[in-house]
């Protein structure tokens, strides 16, 4: 800080100098007259002054005069120093601007005190200049328009106003200082809120305000002022501090809503349509009348009603286990198409559909949820008869496979078996054409049944090891006299490893080639027909069926694969066929998770390819065949030829079988230790086959024997089954209709090798 001492005598001078010059922070400069110490002022500012009253120039006072006229120096503390005790003459210096005394001769002490005593002021006075110009720069820089009215007097007229108000208002400082904020006012002099912005001004008190005011433009605006009484409300305040806002956008934008709120519930109030608001408490704030008619309720009925009130008489989405409504709301999330099953009072159940979306207050806060309904009813009345009807239609398809398959397993097997043993030529030949045609029967009930399952979503797939070689070697092997017959080769070409398994369906791969393979056998006329098995890796599997038969016209390439569509439909076509093989095979691919494609050029022949997800299999553990010469083999099935049957090829297979015309006579039969293996039906009356094996089961378990090898024996084979009967304790499945090769490959290699 800066200290100036103005002394024309040079001891008194030198000696204020040397006692203040170790003031800690200060820098001390003297002066013998008070013209240079009033050019020393004008060129820097004294934080201090210590003036003598008589100089060589002019008095102590009149110097005092001119550098209170300087703003820089207006508050700067000066001592007057005088051998004079006149009183007058002090209240002269006072008048002046003397900020305090000292007599000569000085006391040193006394001259230390009040020095230290008057820079501490000095001090506390430029934080305080500091502190004021911040916040005056702040406030001028504010982006919120402020004003500051003298409360203390009368009209309230303004002292202060910032940059931004000056934009607000489009009135410079200059036009507005001095008057009333009521200059601009659009509003007339009995408005309400205008009377009350006066009286609060009247009462120095605070309040909120929007009216309409008015720029120098004529321009109209809406201002929100909201007033401050500094330091405190009524009689103690000095100031009215003003914060105004422009909200003409946002009255605009209120005023649109609620036009928008009026036009939208006049179209609800003359409307069908159904609409609802549930409040932030999850309340029931508004529903539309036709959604109220429909519910059998009256509009202020409701109002208010939570939604765990309603819970109770509304079910979320019953079939997706949606649960409550509360529940629902409580989420506050959008969410579409939800049906809702809603209990009338009435006793009447009806259907709705809702949509709902949540929505927000300004500051971002949930503030309820808005939604729209329809009534359903209808389609889920006809939602249900159609799922009956596909409940129907799914028991209509499992009785007709075991219907049909049960008479097809006697006369596939039969014709096998007196096949093998017919010693004419011509016997044979008639036999196997009764196999054959009942083999082909078989295959168009399965395609048929399976058409109908794809179609339900019902088809399940089974996941097992397939052994690809082996299913596509007997498959050729199988195929290859009719391809002989017809003059056509049948090749196998195998690329990549094909020794590792792959999980897949085995059967429904096999029926997809079967069908590959018999379509270009029946459309090649002459050349060949290769079936491919590429292995690139240890995740899929190609197969291609490619022949040189008639090929097929680029139009009608995606025909192929419709259902019951065949290309050449007249009565005397020369391709036989159903028209489902391709289209299923297709599907049963997707269903795989695989493709079929393809390529085809007429006259020269077609390539279908089949890509499918299989992924290799770890190796199978070591097995142990079953033995069936001489082995004890209890047979239990309802129907007599089929008991025939199975009693045929089992003893031709070297077994001595015992009979059981149901499931209580197997299990009347069955003893621990008596019987190697069971083949049991599974539609049995008095026991099913899955009762019979489940008290098999328990009786072992109960005597801690080993389970005897068993063996469901039906026509209700689809893989969801197959787990059902695999789950009550079976080995297996065996699949009717029934063939030796098929009877002796289902029980062979099933049971684990015994650990040694």
């Amino acid at each position: 800080m800066k200290i100036a001492i103005v002394e024309d005598n040079a001891m008194i001078r030198n000696v204020l100098l040397a006692v203040l010059e170790d003031t800690p922070g200060c820098t001390v400069s003297g002066f013998s007259a008070a013209q240079p110490a009033l050019e020393a002022c004008r060129d820097s500012v004294f934080d201090l002054l210590i003036m003598d009253y008589r100089l060589p120039d002019m008095t102590g006072i009149d110097a005092m005069r001119q550098l209170r006229a300087d703003p820089r120096h207006a508050h700067v503390p000066i001592v007057m120093v005088t051998a004079d005790s006149d009183s007058l003459l002090r209240l002269e210096a006072i008048r002046a601007g003397a900020t305090d005394f000292l007599t000569k001769p000085v006391n040193i002490e006394e001259l230390r005190l009040r020095v230290g005593n008057l820079l501490a002021l000095r001090r506390a006075q430029l934080e305080v200049e500091t502190r004021e110009a911040l916040l005056s720069a702040v406030i001028d820089a504010s982006s919120a328009s402020i004003v500051i009215g003298d409360a203390t007097k009368p009209d309230l007229p303004l002292i202060y106003v910032n940059r931004a108000f000056e934009q607000l208002s489009g009135y410079d400082r200059d036009q507005i200082i001095g008057h009333n904020c009521r200059l601009l006012t659009a509003e007339t002099p009995d408005h309400p809120v205008r009377q009350a912005l006066r009286e609060a001004s009247e009462n120095r008190t605070g309040g909120s305000f929007r009216l309409r005011n008015r720029r120098p433009s004529g321009e109209m605006f809406w201002n929100q002022i909201d007033l401050h009484p500094v330091p405190g409300p009524g009689a103690a305040a000095r100031y009215i501090v003003a914060t105004q806002t422009d909200v003409t956008a946002e009255v605009e934008a209120s005023r649109s809503r609620d036009r928008l709120g009026a036009r939208l519930s006049d179209i609800a109030q003359l409307s069908d349509a159904w609409f609802f608001e549930f409040d932030r408490d999850l309340r029931v704030s508004y529903l539309s009348p036709a959604m109220a008619q429909a519910l059998d309720v009256a509009p202020e009925e409701v109002q208010g009603l939570s939604a765990s009130r309603l819970g109770p008489h509304i079910q979320v989405d019953p079939e997706g286990g949606g649960g409550t409504l509360h529940d629902l709301l409580a989420r506050r999330e959008a969410a579409a198409h939800l049906p809702l099953r809603v209990q009338r009072r009435d006793g009447k159940v009806c259907w709705m559909q809702i949509s709902i979306t949540p929505f927000f207050t300004a500051e971002g806060r949930f503030d309820g949820l808005r939604g729209f309904a329809s009534d359903v009813s209808t389609i889920i009345a006809a939602r249900d008869a159609a799922q009956q009807a596909e409940r129907a239609q799914a028991a209509f398809v499992a009785m007709m496979s075991h219907e049909l398959r049960t008479p097809l397993t006697a006369i596939i097997g039969l014709s096998e078996l007196l096949e093998g043993s017919s010693t004419s030529d011509a016997m044979r030949g008639d036999l196997q054409t009764i196999r054959t045609a009942a083999t082909d029967l078989t295959a168009v009930l399965s395609d048929v049944l399976d058409h109908a399952q794809l179609e339900g979503g019902r088809l399940q797939l089974a996941a097992s090891g397939v052994n690809l070689t082996g299913l596509l070697s007997d498959m050729v092997a199988e195929l290859k006299p009719r391809a002989e017959a017809a003059g056509l080769a049948l090749r196998l070409e195998i690329e990549g490893d094909a020794a590792a398994e792959r999980r897949g369906d085995a059967d429904r791969l096999r029926q997809i080639l079967r069908n590959l393979i018999d379509n270009a056998l029946r459309f090649t006329v002459q050349g060949a027909v290769t079936v491919t098995l590429d292995l690139p890796d240890a995740a899929r599997v190609r197969l291609e069926v490619a022949d040189t038969g008639v090929g097929i016209p680029e139009g009608d390439i995606d025909r192929i694969f419709q259902p019951f569509v065949q290309l050449d439909a007249s009565m005397g076509r020369l391709h036989t066929g159903r028209g489902l093989g391709l289209s299923l095979s297709r599907k049963l691919a997707e269903a795989m998770g695989g493709t079929l494609k393809v390529q085809s050029q007429p006259g020269v022949g077609s390539r279908f390819t089949l890509d499918l997800p299989l992924p290799a299999m770890p190796a199978p553990p070591a097995t142990a065949n079953l033995e069936l010469a001489g082995a004890p083999v209890l047979i239990a099935d309802d129907n007599r030829a089929n008991r025939k049957l199975l009693s045929l090829m089992l003893s031709r297979l070297g077994a001595e079988v015992t009979l059981a015309e149901d499931g209580r006579a197997a299990v009347d039969a069955w003893a621990p230790g008596r019987f190697a293996m069971l083949l049991l039906d599974i539609n049995m009356p008095a026991m099913t086959g899955t009762e019979v094996i489940a008290d098999i089961r328990r009786q072992e378990r109960d005597k801690g024997l080993d389970p005897v090898p068993a063996f469901a024996v039906t026509a209700n084979a689809r893989p969801e089954q197959v787990e059902t009967y695999v789950a009550a304790g079976f080995d297996g499945c065996i699949a009717k209709p029934l063939s030796i090769a098929a009877l002796s490959g289902a029980i062979g290699n099933r049971r684990p090798a015994p650990q040694t």
